[in-house]
């Protein structure tokens, strides 16, 4: 900003100090609303079927990932090809496919999808 001067920058300071405290006052409130219900800081909501449904959630989410989809096509063709799984995980990273956490491919992802396609 080169017009900015004394004056702005100071408003500008201002209006982030401000919008500051204003999320701290939401994000504490809803906390607060949380811990009324019983959904927050209670170690009794953390039993062993919550524990159960953390993989299955993140499973049920890669497998609906687009990206896994695709990728999953192939890896399929690419190991009938008799590839290994270094090579196609490769040959994956160089066609600009990402896991669905957005990462590169290595074998051991190759492997799981591998196994998927299987399953």
């Amino acid at each position: 900003m080169p017009d900015a001067n004394e004056l702005t920058i100071h408003i500008f300071g201002a209006l982030a100090q401000w919008e500051r405290k204003k999320i701290s006052t939401r994000t504490k409130d809803a906390l607060q609303q949380l811990k009324k219900r019983k959904q927050l800081g209670t170690p009794a909501n953390f039993t062993e079927a919550v524990r159960k449904m953390g993989p299955i959630k993140m499973a049920e989410i890669a497998n609906a990932n687009p990206n896994n989809q695709k990728a999953k096509k192939l890896i399929n063709l690419l190991n009938r090809d008799g590839k290994s799984l270094r090579q196609i995980a490769v040959e994956l990273n160089e066609a600009g496919f990402k896991t669905s956490q957005g990462n590169q491919f290595g074998p051991e992802q190759v492997r799981r999808l591998i196994n998927k396609v299987a399953a």
